[in-house]
Parts: structure tokens; C-alpha cells; sequence
């Protein structure tokens, strides 16, 4: 009886506790203002990500039969390509191709693996597994990943038990396979009983794998990372298991349930997590969430765990120079609020708050899904218009006078022709002016990035000294006649 009465007082203290320690922490928070630069209202897609060092995105809609990736050119958001696929896609490393998994069909008598070339946006070579897709073989974890020099491929296949002794039906291995795309010399590595394939990261050198398994240990499920030498193909004897069965003052248990996880080109491993938080009786009465960093050193090991806990969790994406940015949820006072994390040592470098689902970065254009876009604030309405958009921070509306460089300058009695350099998207307002400084037209507005060629008619100025102005930055040039 005393149990029966004190149980519903406990599970009311946990609740209350975790409802306050897990609100955002909003106070100190700025709001960030963002100007879009494009949006494609035409896909509803569930995840996106640059590539190919920001010129390209792919994007994944999750079907519930099949699904569909699409390459967008990050410059204007236009679909390049776009493929159906059972499972991920995923890009090589220098961006020249695009890797995944389709289903025996009709045409095909087994499960194959399709390489498409994102230049020419074509087929480049097809790899048929080797186990058919009937008992006991499957590939149910549907993922397939390309090696950091892109010669090998990894996925997995699962191989139930069919002795009729294993502790329950559908129980077996998983074992992970590596492919080589040139000869198909393949090599297969266990990944131990009821282990599935989660991710898989290669070392920026190539020397290393190191992989993420989800496991069962007969209770609940845990994840464990594993360092593999990538020219043997050997289990090192480094990696870490996420597990936590402890109970603390509180009877509280707490295990890992999902994980981000990302290499940094320093050879700097993250991992992430979110805890469940159990009472004696076994409820869920909340979750914790930290982050961990690991230096990769020269032997394959994990070393200088740096652990942070933190009460934000959520998705999880990687900024420029290995920063990484987590989606922490949503209220109806603000929309989402982000923190932004050092990689290197676990330190915040700023937290902030906007009504779009951001997704990743690079060079000063952020990826937002319009389909989380927070469109009524004070209702707190989540779903937005759909689609996916980019967006550069708006706040001077103009490119630093030191980021624009002009170069390729040439100029004849018709014609201005020059090329505009940017390192990250910026809104540019180009303009020519005359000696005395007076303004004579507007050659190009607009938001840029990376190398743009601009031709100008300019058979009608006189000749004489001239500027070209960009933003509040002049190169001088010359008109002869």
C-alpha cells in the first residue's frame, strides 16, 4: 500500500524536476534574422546537406515503400538529379559520385548497389550483392557508405538463425560488408549477434573505419563504436561502448538510446546521446543528453574523451570547420532554439532562436526545411509551406568591402568583362561610377558565392577613368576610345 502511494508522489518530483531543467535556455538567447536567397516549394523532403564543398545538396525523401534523393544546385536550389532508392544515399567523399541501394525487382535478381556519376548525372556502375534476398539473407539495415578515397563501399547483410535454437525467432548476425568498387574483392566482418549498422566513418588519412553498431544485450538496446584498420580490414582493440546501466541516489537508470555521430578533418570523433531515465518501476520519466569528443591518434585509439552533459539534445548537424550546431526544440514565445557548440573542446559558442528547421551550413548559407517551419508563432503551428530553402544572415544586407575580390579585369571599347569572388554567400550591389563619383548604372544585383563572370555593355561611356563598385569596395579601370 505504502508503495502504491508514494510511486505516483515520486513519478510527480521527476516530472516537475526534468520540466524545468529541460526548458531552453531562452533568456540569453538572441534572435537571428534571415534572409532567403531561394526556396523549392515543389519538394517535401525529410533531411538535406551540402556537398562537393557546397556547390551541390543532396536530398532525401522518406517514402513509405520507397524513397527518392534528389542533387540540387546549391546556387539557386534547381534538381540536377534525382534517383529511387531503397535505404540512404550517400556521396563520395570528393563529390563525384552518388551511391545506393536498390531492391531485387523484376530486372534484377538480386539486391544491388547503384553508383551514379554527379557529374554527368548518370549511371556509372552497378554492384549485385552477393547473398539473394531470401532466408537466411537480408539487407534489412538498407545502408550503404562510400570509403574516405571512394575505391571501397560498406553496407551490411543479416543473416538470421535458422537452426531453430536461437533464443527467439528472427534472431542472427549481422556482418558488415566491404566491397571494392574496381574488382569487387569484397571482405566480410561480423558485427556480432543482433548488431545493425548505424554509420560508418572513415579517418580524413584513410587509415582507420570506424563504425556504429546498434546491439542487444537480452534487455534493452545499446550502441558501441568500433576502430577498424582500413588496409587489413582488423578490429583494433579501441572503441567506445555507450552504455549505462547505473542506478544513482534516485534509483534512476540511464542508457543510451541514439546517437549523432561525425569525424572532424582533424581526426576528432564526436559522439552524442540521448539517455532515458527510468524510476525503480522501470517508467520513462525523462531523458538527459551530452555530448562527447574523442581524439583519433596515430594508433587507432580513442583518447582525451572530452564529455559534456547537456540538458538541449536534439538533432544534431556540422558546421564549417567542425563547429556543430543542435536543434533544441520549439516554443510558442520564440520557435527554435539552437546552440552552437566548439568541436574541439565542447565549449558554447552561441546560443540563438529563429522560426525555421535549419539543417546544415556551409560558407554563410544555411539550409532550412520548410516543411518544420514554424508559420504561426503565437499558435505554435509547425508544418510550414513545405519545400527546401537557403539562407544567408540578414544583417547589413551587404558583403564586407575585404571578402569581394574582382580579378580578370578587361576591358575594350565595347565590353567590361571581370570575375567576382566570394567565400561564403553574400548580397552584393554592383555599380559603375565615374572620377568625379558619380553614379552612372547598375551592373548586377544580387546574392553570390564562389566565382561569377559578369560581361557589361559599355560602348556608350566616353572614354576616361571609371570605377567599379562593389557594395563598398572600387576597382579602378580604364576606358581608352
Amino acid at each position: 500500500m505504502k508503495k502504491i502511494l508514494f510511486r505516483p508522489l515520486i513519478l510527480f518530483f521527476f516530472f516537475a524536476l526534468f520540466s524545468f531543467l529541460m526548458l531552453p535556455s531562452s533568456a540569453s538567447a538572441g534572435k537571428k534574422v534571415f534572409k532567403q536567397v531561394w526556396k523549392n516549394e515543389l519538394l517535401y523532403v525529410s533531411e538535406q546537406r551540402f556537398f562537393d564543398n557546397g556547390k551541390k545538396i543532396i536530398a532525401t525523401y522518406y517514402g513509405s515503400g520507397i524513397n527518392y534523393i534528389y542533387i540540387l544546385d546549391a546556387l539557386n536550389g534547381k534538381v540536377l538529379y534525382y534517383v529511387a532508392a531503397k535505404g540512404n544515399g550517400d556521396v563520395s567523399h570528393d563529390g563525384k559520385y552518388l551511391a545506393v541501394m536498390l531492391p531485387s525487382s523484376a530486372g534484377k535478381t538480386s539486391t544491388t548497389i547503384s553508383i551514379y556519376d554527379m557529374q554527368n548525372f548518370g549511371l556509372y556502375k552497378e554492384i549485385p550483392l552477393p547473398y539473394p534476398e531470401k532466408l537466411p539473407y537480408s539487407y534489412k539495415d538498407l545502408k550503404v557508405f562510400f570509403s574516405a578515397d571512394g575505391k571501397e563501399l560498406f553496407t551490411s547483410v543479416f543473416v538470421t538463425d535458422t537452426s531453430g535454437f536461437g533464443p527467439y525467432p528472427g534472431y542472427g548476425c549481422n556482418n558488415l560488408l566491404i566491397i571494392n568498387i574496381e574488382n569487387l574483392e569484397r571482405t566480410e566482418i561480423k558485427l556480432g549477434n543482433e548488431g545493425r549498422l548505424k554509420g560508418l566513418l572513415t579517418s580524413k588519412d584513410s587509415k582507420y573505419h570506424v563504425v556504429l553498431t546498434e546491439r542487444y544485450d537480452g534487455r534493452s538496446f545499446y550502441l558501441a563504436t568500433t576502430v577498424y584498420d582500413a588496409k587489413t580490414h582488423k578490429k583494433l582493440p579501441y572503441g567506445v561502448t555507450m552504455i549505462w546501466a547505473e542506478d544513482n541516489c534516485y534509483g534512476i537508470e540511464e542508457r543510451h538510446t541514439s546517437t549523432p555521430f561525425h569525424f572532424s578533418s582533424d581526426n576528432k570523433l564526436y559522439v552524442g546521446g540521448k539517455q532515458d531515465i527510468r524510476d525503480n518501476w522501470g517508467d520513462l520519466i525523462g531523458h538527459t543528453h551530452h555530448i562527447r569528443v574523442f581524439d583519433l591518434d596515430a594508433g587507432g585509439k580513442l583518447v582525451n574523451d572530452c564529455k559534456k552533459d547537456d540538458g538541449f539534445g536534439g538533432a544534431v548537424s556540422f558546421l564549417d570547420h567542425d563547429d556543430c550546431i543542435f536543434r533544441l526544440g520549439w516554443n510558442k514565445e520564440q520557435g527554435y532554439n539552437y546552440r552552437i557548440y566548439n568541436f574541439s573542446n565542447c565549449s558554447v559558442l552561441e546560443d540563438f532562436w529563429t522560426p525555421l528547421l535549419l539543417s546544415d551550413y556551409h560558407n554563410g548559407c544555411y539550409l532550412a526545411n520548410g516543411m518544420g517551419e514554424i508559420v504561426g508563432i503565437e499558435e505554435g503551428i509547425l508544418g510550414g509551406e513545405g519545400g527546401i530553402a537557403a539562407y544567408t544572415i540578414d544583417s547589413t544586407g551587404s558583403v564586407a568591402s575585404s571578402s569581394a575580390i574582382v580579378s580578370n579585369l578587361f576591358v575594350d571599347k565595347e565590353l567590361l568583362r571581370f570575375t567576382l569572388s566570394l567565400p561564403s554567400f553574400s548580397h552584393c550591389l554592383i555599380k559603375i561610377f565615374d572620377n568625379s563619383g558619380k553614379e552612372l548604372s547598375v551592373v548586377a544585383e544580387g546574392d553570390y558565392v564562389g566565382e561569377n563572370v559578369f560581361n557589361y555593355n559599355i560602348q556608350n561611356l566616353p572614354a576616361g577613368v571609371y570605377f567599379l563598385r562593389v557594395n563598398d569596395k572600387s576597382f579602378k579601370f580604364i576606358i581608352a576610345r
